[in-house]
């Protein structure tokens, strides 16, 4: 039997992994000196709850922290890279931190002092023991026992939290775990959110997760709101993505489900995803897997998982595109491809092998009916309000700005098209200076392996 499989080495399933982690060049991480200490810029008179965004960055904290975007100064983002300078929460460094304005006033800070994807892995004692710790050490700077532990079931998966209030102050402590034995036993994250006492946040609320609180009539009454911009240069596009740096982390595909579901109104990070979709710090996630476990989560993420491209998920469509791929390849010149005849092919090989210009003819020109779809589909989700999961493999085309170094599949969001220039708009999760990029609708349609969306269940 012959098996296509994405880049892991080894793996049984069929389909793709993707995990393009992007490379850190150290900008905006200048070395310091001593650890900048969040709990200090809290006091019992809620003054940072007043604190502009404008305020907010000054010299001392810039070393620290960088808008996640260029343009919008919506959340300053604490990137986990290995030369960051380091920030701790009561007298702990933390791994990530993001701190979100709401009309330019500070509104909810988001502390990681312990992500899977960050760290690594953790036994199930020293799990149990980093969750000790955290909460003897909120216990004693909050001043009380906080509330009682509670538990969100999503797709198989408890949520854990516990909250506190000091002051004007809400924090709430959340966790997760896989596995049911010791021996599947897997860490996933630990959480912190500190944000002003009041409605939405009181003891015990999940941390950056109301999936509680978002039932489809709420997920379909955003997507109304927003409205398509249509603009003079012919741009079709939605604004108000937010942006999330998946940092050092193969968690493309969590990040840009993230950004989706927080488009909707549902306030879910990353780690919850990537824990659902089993992704690998490393090796990245399986995009079939994500949307299954996506499907099983959607009554709570008030969404529908719908699948408009598939991608090369068997053999049989691999062997249909290599023989394109080799009629081109003859056109121009270029080396053919041999498909071995049995055993396990690795399709990143594959992709990784194929010159551009026959690679583009073999999809344009030989896959019209596909290549239409794929222009339909995105211009129907678009024009509706909703953008859409767009997986592809990376390194076939040179791109602006300049692509990380290396090839591999990766997960991205389309926000829009340009039928006048023919482009299509995506967004990459790497931060600022990738909130709107284009691509030449011959170009995306090459290297696309899946295009996905998460309608509204109503």
């Amino acid at each position: 039997m012959r098996t296509v499989v994405g880049i892991v080495a080894g793996a049984v399933a069929l389909g793709i992994v993707l995990g393009a982690a992007r490379a850190e060049t150290g900008k905006g991480a200048a070395a310091a000196g001593a650890s900048d200490a969040i709990e200090t810029w809290l006091d019992d008179r809620g003054a940072f709850w007043r604190l502009s965004a404008d305020a907010f960055l000054t010299r001392d904290r810039a070393p620290s922290f960088r808008w996640l975007a260029a343009n919008t100064h919506d959340e300053a983002h604490y990137p986990a890279h290995p030369h960051s300078p380091p920030l701790n929460f009561l007298g702990t460094n933390v791994v990530e931190a993001n701190l979100r304005f709401a009309r330019g006033i500070a509104a909810s800070l988001h502390l990681w002092p312990y992500s899977r994807g960050d760290v690594g892995a953790l036994s199930e004692g020293q799990f149990k023991a980093l969750l000790a710790d955290w909460n003897r050490r909120i216990c004693a700077w909050a001043g009380g026992m906080g509330s009682e532990p509670r538990r969100t079931r999503v797709a198989g998966n408890d949520l854990m939290r516990k909250g506190w209030v000091k002051g004007p102050d809400a924090i709430t402590l959340g966790w997760s775990s896989s596995g049911h034995s010791r021996r599947a036993f897997r860490a996933e994250y630990v959480q912190i959110e500190v944000a002003p006492f009041g409605p939405g946040h009181g003891p015990g609320r999940l941390p950056g997760a109301t999936v509680a609180e978002s039932p489809a009539a709420k997920v379909a009454g955003r997507i109304a709101a927003r409205k398509v911009v249509r603009r003079q240069d012919g741009d079709v596009c939605l604004e108000g993505l937010p942006m999330v740096d998946q940092g050092r982390k193969g968690y493309c595909a969590a990040a840009a489900a993230e950004r989706i579901l927080r488009f909707y109104g549902t306030d879910v990070s990353q780690h919850v995803i990537a824990q659902l979709a089993d992704s690998d710090r490393s090796r990245g996630t399986n995009p079939q897997l994500m949307l299954g476990e996506l499907r099983r989560a959607g009554q709570k993420f008030g969404v529908k998982v719908r699948e408009h491209y598939s991608g090369v998920d068997t053999f049989a469509k691999l062997e249909d595109l290599m023989n394109n791929y080799n009629l081109a390849a003859r056109e121009n010149r270029a080396e053919r491809v041999t498909l071995p005849n049995t055993g396990v092919t690795d399709l990143a090989q594959v992709y990784a092998s194929l010159a551009p210009a026959p690679f583009r003819q073999a999809r344009c020109e030989n896959q019209r009916v596909e290549y239409r779809k794929f222009l339909a589909d995105l211009r129907e989700r678009i024009g509706k309000g909703i953008p859409l999961l767009w997986s592809v493999y990376l390194g076939t085309f040179a791109e602006t700005p300049a692509l990380p170094p290396g090839e591999g599949f990766h997960m991205r969001v389309i926000i829009g098209y340009n039928d006048r220039t023919q482009t299509v708009i995506y967004s990459d999760s790497w931060g600022a200076g990738h909130e709107f990029k284009k691509m030449p609708f011959d170009r995306a349609w090459t290297i696309t392996t899946g295009l996905y969306s998460f309608d509204p269940r109503r």
